[in-house]
């Protein structure tokens, strides 16, 4: 699957950031830059959280907390008609009522701008081992090339002749 471009709210403790990036829905992580020689940052994102914008661009929308580095789910309006009667007449009223839905994790409820601590553990695995680069320079650098392992064994069996020459030149004295 493609990726797809997503706009953000980033809460950030008590600042809120408006920036865009990409959400792989294979993997459900979106990754976001906060500037232009910042850092990438990831957080696992509910592909339910994302919502559309219904305006001219039809555009995505996703809120992402930091110190969770997961998406959260806004609260939701609910409208219903109430028909009361009033001295025999029929009186049509709406009413709203917000319904707020929390994300819970592991069986704790997330408030929007909450002032915990980081969880670097999940930073660091969202931040490094996601990332393919990562795994493809693990890879290369333990990995050898079988011309520079046949280089390698030939010299080294080169320096010990070598050795070999000069030992029994001096000792054979």
């Amino acid at each position: 699957m493609a990726t797809l471009k997503v706009f953000a709210m980033v809460f950030d403790k008590n600042k809120v950031f408006y920036t865009r990036g990409l959400f792989d829905p294979a993997t459900n992580i979106f990754t976001v830059k906060r500037g232009f020689r910042s850092e990438p940052m990831r957080f696992l994102v509910d592909p339910s959280h994302i919502y559309a914008i219904v305006n001219k661009n039809n555009r995505n929308i996703v809120f992402v907390e930091v110190s969770t580095r997961q998406s959260i789910q806004i609260p939701k309006t609910k409208q219903s008609k109430v028909t009361l009667e009033v001295d025999g007449k029929k009186v049509h009223e709406v009413k709203t009522e917000t319904v707020m839905e929390n994300i819970t994790i592991d069986g704790q409820s997330v408030k929007m701008d909450s002032d915990n601590e980081m969880d670097m553990e999940i930073a660091n695995i969202l931040d490094y081992h996601t990332e393919r680069a990562f795994w493809r320079g693990l890879i290369q650098s333990t990995k050898l090339a079988l011309s520079t392992l046949l280089i390698t064994m030939f010299a080294g069996y080169g320096i010990i002749r070598f050795i070999e020459w000069i030992l029994t030149a001096v000792f054979q004295r």
